[in-house]
């Protein structure tokens, strides 16, 4: 009798044993699974961090372009209010020599007349 009940100790607990065993496995498993699903995510954030970096790039060439064009266009622009400047110059030079050109043929000096007499 004791030796049955050995026995059916013995399985029970080889039983409980086993069982554990096989929750300890599963847990593992999942764990396992778990794991492999993190390091997918983490190669996936990953790789929006990569392509978040390129764009960056990408858009700041084209920030140092538009800088850079936007820096050439005031150049020219400056340039451009230069000659005006100076084409305003000469043009009021060039008026004040007409006007006395023309004040003279209004007197009676132009061509043709000498004034010398």
């Amino acid at each position: 009798n004791q030796q049955k009940q050995q026995q059916q100790q013995q399985q029970q607990s080889l039983l409980v044993q086993q069982r554990e065993e096989e929750y300890a496995l599963k847990v593992m498993q999942q764990r396992e699974a778990e794991l492999r699903d993190i390091n997918r995510q983490i190669h996936a954030v990953n790789e929006i961090y990569k392509d978040l970096g390129e764009v960056v790039e990408q858009q700041q060439e084209q920030i140092d372009e538009v800088e850079d064009k936007f820096a050439r266009s005031a150049d020219a622009t400056r340039r451009g209010l230069e000659q005006i400047d100076k084409a305003k110059v000469k043009s009021e030079r060039k008026g004040w020599r007409n006007k006395g050109k023309t004040e003279e043929k209004e007197k009676g000096g132009g061509v043709g007349v000498d004034k010398r007499k």
